[in-house]
């Protein structure tokens, strides 16, 4: 592991606590929707319960990229959360672009497809934050976003070995394959970013 990743996984309190916010976000957000009539589908809840698990990771390793970086602002978490609260439609734009290259791809099932679409939207979608709140080769906000999904783009395989690695126990196992991917793109994501801030 780099150094990013280790920092990002040894900081379990502080996942624990992202997390926690981003569901409590996402249940409210929920019950809304619920009190005015519209009960989201199964597939809206998982959906919305994957990108609030996502979401918090990828605010996690923001907080955390001082480890690679020593001129990271010290809010950078901060500024990047609300950049997300703000950004929406960017995560939406990323995961249609993502979307279509997963389904001309070679995977077959399709709730694998969502799920690399939604944590490999979510990791590309931290690329583009950090690009616009801090820059940090200062390439330009733009460049650093391409960068990163360039470097994600090039190890898609290695993404889905590792996933596979995960599940290899039960590969039938719901629970397991969420686990699978999110850890893939995390690890995935953090390599990238410690690789491109390297080279900066």
């Amino acid at each position: 592991m780099g150094a990013l990743l280790d920092a990002v996984t040894a900081d379990q309190g502080g996942i624990q606590e992202r997390r926690e916010r981003e569901r409590s976000r996402m249940t409210h957000q929920l019950f809304l929707q619920a009190e005015s009539g519209m009960l989201p589908a199964e597939h809206e809840r998982r959906t919305a319960a994957r990108q609030a698990t996502s979401q918090a990771w990828m605010i996690h390793v923001a907080a955390h990229l001082g480890a690679v970086w020593p001129k990271a602002p010290a809010d950078l978490a901060d500024k990047v959360e609300k950049w997300f609260g703000v950004s929406g439609e960017r995560r939406e734009v990323i995961e249609l672009a993502l979307a279509h290259h997963v389904a001309t791809g070679p995977i077959d099932d399709l709730l694998t497809r969502e799920r690399r679409v939604e944590y490999g939207g979510s990791a590309r979608w931290l690329a583009e934050a950090l690009g616009a709140t801090c820059d940090p080769t200062g390439s330009g906000g733009p460049e650093f976003a391409k960068a990163i999904s360039g470097r994600l783009d090039a190890t898609e395989d290695q993404i889905a070995a590792r996933a596979a690695e995960i599940r290899e126990p039960d590969p039938d196992d719901v629970n397991l394959g969420e686990q699978a991917e999110m850890v893939a793109h995390i690890e995935a994501v953090c390599d990238a970013l410690e690789a491109e801030i390297g080279a900066g």
